[in-house]
This record gives C-alpha cells, structure tokens and sequence, in this order.
C-alpha cells in the first residue's frame, strides 16, 4: 500500500470489557471492537467475541474498526466471532507473526489493507458471504500459497494480493458473475471487461484477456516467463512492478497503452522488445527497452539497454533499481531525465550528461553508490535539477566538466556538493557551432540573433551560444566571435 493508516485510539465513548475497547455502532443494536495501546502486549492467539454486555444489554460484535490490531507483532492467530460482517482498513496490518486466520459466515467486507504485510499467513478461506476485497487487502501476505475468491465477490481493489511472491494458485468459484479464472489460468479476470485483475507465479494469460489490471502482478518476484497474447491492448500502471524474475519482456504489437512504471524495478530484465507494427510504442535500433513513439520517450530500460540518438526524454522511473545497469551513454537528442530515472542503480559506475539536457527530475540518480564518473557537458544555470538529483552519490573527483564551466558548477547548488571537481573534458562541438549541426556558418550567427531578439532561449543551445565563453549573458560579442571564426581571425 502506498499509505500507511496510523492507528486510531480508544475515544471517551469507548468501553472495556475484559480485554477489548468496543463502541456501540450507529444502529444502537451493535458493537464493534475498536483500537487501544493495551492490545500491543497480545500475543498467541486472538479471539474476537460473537457478542458483548454492556449495561445488562447483550450487543452483537459486527465490526473490527480500521486500525484496530495494526502492528501487533506478537498475535499468531486470528478467529473472529461469528457476528463480525465488516473488518475495518488495516485492521490487522503488520500482524507479521499470525499464521491463521478463521473468518466467519457472516463476513461481508475486508477493508484496504485489512491484513496487508501479514508476512507469516500461509493460508486464509475466504467465506462464501464475502462481497467485497479492499485495496491491497492481502498485500505482501509473503507466505500465502493459495486463494479461492468465492462466488459472492463482487469487488476486488488493486493490489489485492500484489507482492504475495508465494502465491502459486489462484481459483474464482463457478457461479461467481463479476470475475472468473477461465482456462484454469491461475489469475483472477474481471469477466465483463476481460482484465486480468491479479495474479501469481504461475499465471498464464488468457488469450481472450483484453487488458492487464493496475498492480496486477506488482511484487510476484517468481514470475520468470510471462507470455502476453496478441488481445492485450493495455497495461495498467505498476502492473509488473518488481517483478524481479522477468528476464525477457516482448509487448505485442497491439498493445496501445502502458501505465506509468508499469514494469518499474524489473531488476532482471535482460532482453525488451516491442513487435513490429506497433503505431504508440517500439525498441528502435534493438535498443532493449520500450520507447513511446510520438513523444521519442524511453519508458522502461534494462542492464542491456542502448539508448537511441532520437531519444529526446528519459522517463521517469525508467531504470529505477535496476542493478545490474553498469554503463549508460545519453545521446545528445536527450533534453530531460525524469524523476528517479536511475534511482538506485547501485551497479552504475558511468554515466555522461550532454549539453542537451535541460532538466534532470528528482532524485534523478539517488542512490547510485557506485557511481564514481560523472561528465557533464551543459552549462549548469542552463539545467534545472530536481531535489537530492546525487544524494548517495560518491562526491570525491566524480565529476568530470568542461573547463569553462568549472566555476560555475563550483557554485551552483548540488552541483557544488562534487569536491573536488575535475576540468578535464573537450567539448564535442566546435567553437561557434551554435546550432550543434558540426559547421560554424551563417546559420549559427542567426541562432545568437535569434536568442538576442528573445525568439529562442539560450538555454536551448546548451550554452553554446556563449561563443566567447565568458560565462555571461548571450551578446553581440558572442556574434562578432563566430564573425572571427568565419574569416580565419579564431
């Protein structure tokens, strides 16, 4: 789950009957069990009572509330009365020592996160009376081997059971009429839409599926061959998320929408291939990643990837986590590196910046402790950094510019934290050569006009519009520099 729900105490209306806090609910006619510091002393087995007396009254216990037994380390079963319908949002959230878990016919709904990281639960029997499953209810349940979604299901939320890397089977009861797992898949597909809504290690995808679900397989790292048939058109965001047992990754031609970071922390992959005939995304020139086609805009690397010189943007999260990446060249047509673009990174040891780029997103390359080169072309107030753009990065003669920037990347913020620097790089383009085109003519003379008359941006040029490299504002001296180039005098 992305957010976390702080645990919610017992209020003045609460009430204690022997080891519980309970609140009398709307209707008058019921309770609920409620959250308080004192259960963080449970352990061994927890036993939720079908009912309790208050005040020579007898109230059914209907609810566990959201937050209820969150982090109570050292439960190792669970077993509700037989009244409870409704468990509230991480109710038992990081319970991780709870092995089982005994839910009754009366349950109607289990809430976001309701047993999310209980890392310890090897197996749970949903009941047949169950309607609805929360947002990463059984998320990170690292132990669970198996599910059965019972016919009475009607609603599942993302991630339900993402990052369960045990899970080997997963079956929807016949007569269920909202989700089915056809052709023995091992899945769970919503049956009207044909999207393939959760899955497991040994899932296989239906030819009829249309759509791949949002966190669909997010954390199943014993995912090793995943096989998506030519139905597929979309690919949710995060869907394979840290699915770190993919090596080989080939997106069909008909697939005409990926999801942001829909395959993020893929640390494995080795080989990306987008089929021929595909009109939104490709892996031009066999560089080993996936590319949307319009926009030139790498979306997702791998260790092997060669980045193509009509990339213009480098998305976000392209390479996050991707440990086994050691080298990167970025092609001069690069403009923009996205945030956490190669976020932890660890293996990356090189990496150039070319004086293309104008921004770099934040923590654009956290983590990379192993990065000990950087060389950076651009003028650095012609490049806007993101936040923690280098923390974790070793900072002792890492980068690498070019002599005539030296001073300003000692004093312009992050940049500075690289001490000592090192002005040792040529610059790849020619003195004047204003436009990056490899001549210095006319045409360069029009650039600095241009940038003078406020129609262009000097930042767009890299700096290279500063022909007299003094550092300063574009002028007519920096005109009067590529004049002198021209008739021999430079």
């Amino acid at each position: 789950m992305a957010a976390v729900c702080l645990p919610m105490f017992a209020s003045a209306d609460d009430f204690q009957v022997g080891s519980f806090w309970y609140t009398i609910n709307e209707d008058g006619k019921s309770a609920s069990v409620v959250q308080h510091s004192s259960y963080r002393a449970f352990e061994g087995a927890l036993i939720i009572p079908d009912a309790v007396q208050y005040s020579a009254r007898y109230y059914p216990v209907t609810a566990i509330a959201n937050s209820a037994f969150y982090a109570c380390s050292r439960l190792t079963s669970v077993t509700l009365g037989a009244n409870v319908a409704t468990i509230g949002n991480f109710a038992f959230s990081a319970c991780g020592a709870v092995t089982r878990v005994t839910l009754p016919t009366s349950l109607t709904s289990i809430g976001n996160g309701s047993f999310g990281s209980c890392v310890g639960l090897t197996s749970v029997t949903l009941p047949a009376s169950l309607t609805t499953i929360g947002v990463g209810a059984f998320q990170t349940c690292s132990s669970l081997t198996s599910v059965t979604i019972p016919a009475s299901v009607t609603s599942i939320g993302s991630g339900a059971f993402s990052s369960c890397e045990a899970l080997s089977n997963m079956t929807v009861a016949t007569g269920n009429t909202r989700y089915d797992s056809r052709g023995n898949c091992k899945a769970i597909v919503e049956t009207a839409s044909n999207t393939l809504i959760s899955g497991c290690k040994n899932s296989t995808i239906p030819s009829s599926v249309t759509s791949i679900g949002q966190s669909a397989f997010s954390g199943c790292t014993g995912l090793k061959n995943l096989s998506l048939p030519a139905s597929v058109t979309s690919i949710g965001s995060f869907a394979f998320q840290g699915c770190t047992g993919l090596t080989n990754l080939t997106i069909p031609a008909t697939v005409a929408l990926i999801g942001n970071v829909a395959f993020v922390g893929c640390s494995g992959l080795s080989s990306i291939v987008v089929e021929a005939g595909n009109p939104h995304y490709d892996s031009r020139d066999n560089c080993n990643a996936i590319i949307e086609t319009p926009s030139s805009t790498l979306l997702t690397g791998c260790k092997n990837t060669v980045i193509p010189s009509s990339v213009t943007t480098i998305g976000m999260q392209s390479f996050l986590d991707c440990t086994g990446l050691t080298n990167i060249t970025i092609p001069s047509s690069v403009t923009s590196i996205g945030a956490q673009a190669f976020s932890d990174c660890t293996g990356l040891k090189r990496v150039n910046i070319p004086s293309s780029v104008r921004s770099i997103g934040d923590s654009g390359f956290y983590h990379c402790t192993n990065l000990t080169r950087i060389d950076a072309y651009p003028a650095p107030a012609y490049v806007t950094l993101g936040r923690r753009v280098f923390t974790g990065v070793p900072k002792d003669r890492t980068l690498h510019v070019l002599p005539k920037y030296m001073s300003a990347y000692q004093t312009a913020d992050q940049w500075n934290e690289f001490t000592p620097m090192v002005a040792d790089l040529t610059d790849p383009f020619k003195k004047g050569d204003v436009n990056g085109d490899g001549d210095v003519g006319a045409t360069d003379i029009a650039c600095v006009v241009n940038v003078l008359a406020g129609l262009e941006s000097a930042a767009q040029y890299g700096g290279r519009a500063d022909v007299t490299g003094d550092g300063g504002a574009v002028t007519a001296a920096d005109i009067a520099a590529i004049v002198n180039i021209l008739a021999g005098l430079e």
